[in-house]
């Protein structure tokens, strides 16, 4: 009933929009709306704005051969049945005479509309399944699989279709009349199989892919003398494939890892979510004979399969491995001759990342980086241009249109190296950070990151003075210091597990971002003390001059990822974001300026309170109620 009231509304509103522009109804074609399916075989007829029946009053196979051929048959088939009058519904049509060969049912001979009341009490049905076995072909194809499909109407007549409202799903009706393919084929309205001086049969076909022969496909039937306006329809069967839509797979030949069959012709699409992102097709294996077993690569975009077969991909064969391609979609087409098989391929996808659109090389003692930035931003929509660079921050790129170049000498920015005596490999980072404060200097962590590795001769004249034993000493003796405190003052600092502050751990490694619960303590109690923190900074190494990073300052927070969570008498609790400093440093210390007051002392020193504008003494000054007190190092992990 929702489908009927749809139909007419739609109906009612395409004929009001003919009569505003004043557009005559062609009265050579079929114009008056009918409805019945296999599923309802009644007959519904649209006029004076309603629908209603046809009586069953002189209702025969002729009759019904014009209806199916109004609702899209060309096959000239009808057979008439009949339906007791149930309901309601208002007859149309009584005693209607038809000689089988009109295009439309007002064109049939009929005693008037809506002139009845159906003394016989049934009404007209119509079943339009062709019964015989229609004749189809493909002409002028490149192989017995592809070409333009005409059908046969006649003795020895062949009649082409119109590529108009073409599609996929006519496209595996015909392929699986032809007995090529169970389940599909590629519809072709692009005119690839040339064009029939033959008048055209159908102008649109609407199969829904699931017919036998497709003359039970509905269609607009030609009236008159027409060779198509546009392109003919064409299609390319395979008798082998599928497609595949998950984020990430494999698939593989029939038969992998044995022979693959002999005489294939195989299509397999790959279309993962079309969300916009990249996706990366490996071949992980392959192995075909190279002379006459051919496998054609196509990169599609995210909702045509116009271009699944159109010849343009590249092709391979052999037992070389095919490169990885990048795309939102692809195809895969296979064919083999009826020589013999080898075992195949396996095929791999997945969405693409960083090492896809980045292009590293060493080259006379550089490293030269190229970025294709359209590939980045759709890998990583957030990357940001201007803070990507190596280990060193300061070596970044130079942007030349859609690539980004970054060109440094192997033994700079922050570079690690190795030696055997033979070689020299040094390593940096390609890396876009998440910088904390516009001077660049901690990180708070990384949209991505990519490690960058080059070999070369230890004769070369660029190679760097380097001592691997010194410098695996120095980080023995870092890793020694887990925690540091300074005991000549009676202030700790140690770290919990969690805001609560109940379990002290003695861990010293961190991934950036992660939260850090650290409890500055006053270790003897007293009541007439109190504990204050004035500064807290952090540093890359022990020497607390070098890149200072204020996290707290005047006893306020300065750093938008630290929290003092409580302050007492005798502690202060602190959370802090974990961050990085520029240049791969792997560490950071922290070093709070703290003072112990009597609780009579009334100083800016010893107050326990955020006060931006204080004006203190240098803690110089006053060493014996300021003093530092130290952790680390803390271990960043990447």
């Amino acid at each position: 009933m929702a489908t009927l009231m749809l139909f007419q509304i739609i109906y009612t509103l395409i004929l009001a929009i003919d009569s505003l522009g004043n557009n005559p109804v062609d009265e050579s074609v079929t114009n008056t709306p009918v409805l019945f399916s296999e599923s309802d075989p009644r007959v519904l007829i649209f006029h004076g704005g309603t629908w209603g029946y046809i009586c069953a009053s002189g209702w025969n196979s002729r009759s019904a051969q014009v209806l199916c051929r109004m609702n899209g048959h060309w096959h000239g088939e009808g057979r008439a049945s009949f339906s007791v009058l149930n309901g309601t519904r208002k007859i149309w049509l009584d005693d209607i005479r038809c000689n089988g060969d009109e295009m439309d049912i007002s064109q049939c001979a009929i005693s008037g509309w809506g002139l009845t009341t159906c003394s016989v009490g049934s009404v007209a049905e119509v079943d339009c399944s062709y019964t015989g076995d229609s004749q189809i072909r493909l002409l002028d194809g490149f192989s017995q699989w592809e070409g333009r499909v005409e059908v046969k109407v006649g003795d020895d007549l062949w009649r082409p279709i119109c590529s108009k409202l073409w599609s996929n799903q006519d496209a595996s009706v015909v392929c699986r009349q032809l007995g090529l393919r169970s389940n599909g084929g590629v519809a072709h309205t692009d005119g690839k199989y040339g064009k029939s001086s033959s008048n055209a049969l159908i102008t649109e076909s609407k199969c829904i892919g699931e017919e036998t022969d497709i003359a039970n496909c509905p269609a607009t039937l030609v009236n008159g003398d027409i060779t198509c306006e546009d392109s003919q329809a064409g299609v390319e069967c395979y008798n082998c494939g599928g497609e595949y839509r998950s984020e990430e797979g494999f698939l593989t030949s029939d038969n992998y890892p044995n022979n693959y069959p002999n005489n294939e012709n195989c299509l397999y699409v790959i279309r993962p979510p079309s969300d916009g992102r990249l996706y990366k097709l490996t071949f992980v294996d392959f192995n075909t004979e190279e002379c006459c077993d051919k496998i054609q690569v196509n990169v599609l975009n995210e909702s045509s399969s116009n271009n699944i077969a159109d010849g343009k991909g590249s092709v391979y064969s052999g037992s070389s491995t095919p490169p990885s391609v990048l795309g939102t979609a692809f195809s895969i087409i296979f064919t083999s001759d009826g020589t013999k098989g080898l075992k195949g391929f396996s095929v791999h996808w997945a969405p693409s990342g960083i090492q896809d659109v980045i292009n590293a090389t060493c080259d006379a003692g550089f490293y030269l980086i190229q970025i294709d930035v359209p590939l980045l931003k759709r890998v990583y929509p957030y990357t940001k241009l201007t803070s990507i660079g190596l280990s060193d921050p300061n070596c970044t790129g130079v942007q030349h249109g859609d690539t980004i170049v970054i060109k440094a000498p192997v033994s700079t920015c922050n570079s690690q190296v190795k030696s055997n005596g033979v070689k020299n490999t040094y390593s940096n980072y390609v890396v876009d950070r998440v910088f904390a404060t516009d001077s660049n200097l901690i990180v708070r962590g990384n949209r991505w990151r990519m490690q960058i590795t080059c070999s070369v001769s230890s004769t070369k004249s660029f190679e760097v003075h380097y001592n691997p034993s010194s410098h695996m000493r120095r980080k023995r003796r870092e890793l020694d210091y887990t925690i540091h405190k300074k005991q000549s003052f009676p202030v700790t600092i140690d770290s919990y597990t969690d805001e609560t502050m109940t379990t002290v751990i003695n861990l010293n490694k961190y991934a950036l971002g992660d939260e850090m619960y650290l409890r500055v303590k006053l270790q003897r109690g007293d009541d007439d003390l109190n504990l204050v923190i004035n500064d807290c900074y952090t540093n890359p190494s022990r020497d607390i001059k070098y890149k200072q990073y204020y996290i707290i300052k005047n006893s306020c927070e300065v750093d938008s990822e630290t929290h003092i969570l409580q302050r007492t008498q005798q502690f202060t609790d602190l959370k802090i974001n974990v961050f990085q400093f520029s240049g791969e440093q792997p560490y950071v210390y922290l070093n709070c300026v703290v003072s112990v007051c009597t609780n009579t002392e009334t100083s800016g020193q010893c107050s326990n309170t955020c006060t931006k504008s204080r004006n203190r003494r240098d803690i110089k000054e006053d060493f014996d109620k300021s003093h530092i007190v130290n952790f680390g190092p803390i271990n960043v992990r990447q």
